[in-house]
């Protein structure tokens, strides 16, 4: 890892663990303006991550630098990249909270890895490979993004059932968009995930 692609991933994990941060927050203070500027700090994260993974990927000869580090970098990636994506469609701000702080265990353990060690023993490197990695780790970031919005999606209805009806529950999103997010990850990461293998 040269040192301009090790400073684009340091500032890469700088950006989430402010968004991270950021986001909680917005649930303590109950602000959406909060979880807004969260998402875009995580949209920086994003670029410096994915500009982090595009100089591995050009200083390296097919998978011979793909290591430990790269693996946990491309899942931080893809899971912060389906979430941004769909913040176009939802709007769904605080659902940030559950989704940036497993992006941020994604870095850290990504940050203690060797950058070195190749992950794909030499005769399975090819083309065949790569598309099999991209479909299965998109596949799973949609999965952890269903995850977020089912838990979230039990804490509004939970909310609701109980009368509970406070900031709290006016502050999520509700549960149609919850519903919604949860039913096209499951759906669409079956799919990439099928497809992956």
């Amino acid at each position: 890892m040269t040192e301009v692609e090790l400073k684009l991933f340091v500032l890469a994990g700088i950006c989430v663990t402010a968004s991270t941060i950021g986001y909680l927050l917005s649930l303590v203070v109950k602000k959406v303006q909060l979880a807004r500027l969260s998402t875009w700090i995580l949209l920086g994260g994003f670029v410096f991550l994915a500009l982090s993974l595009i100089l591995i990927a050009s200083h390296s000869t097919g998978w011979s630098n793909f290591g430990s580090r790269c693996f946990l970098s491309l899942y931080a990636w893809a899971i912060s990249g389906i979430y941004l994506g769909m913040q176009i469609k939802t709007k769904t701000r605080v659902l940030g909270a559950f989704v940036a702080p497993l992006i941020l265990l994604f870095i850290i353990a990504a940050a203690g890895q060797q950058s070195d060690k190749n992950l794909v023993p030499l005769p399975w490197q090819g083309w065949l490979t790569t598309l099999h990695l991209l479909l299965a780790i998109a596949g799973e970031a949609l999965f952890v993004l269903a995850a977020a919005a089912g838990a979230m999606f039990i804490i509004q209805d939970n909310l609701l059932k109980h009368k509970k009806p406070g900031k709290m529950s006016r502050f999520l999103p509700s549960l149609g968009d919850l519903d919604r997010i949860n039913q096209s990850g499951l759906l669409w990461g079956f799919v990439l995930l099928t497809f992956g293998m």
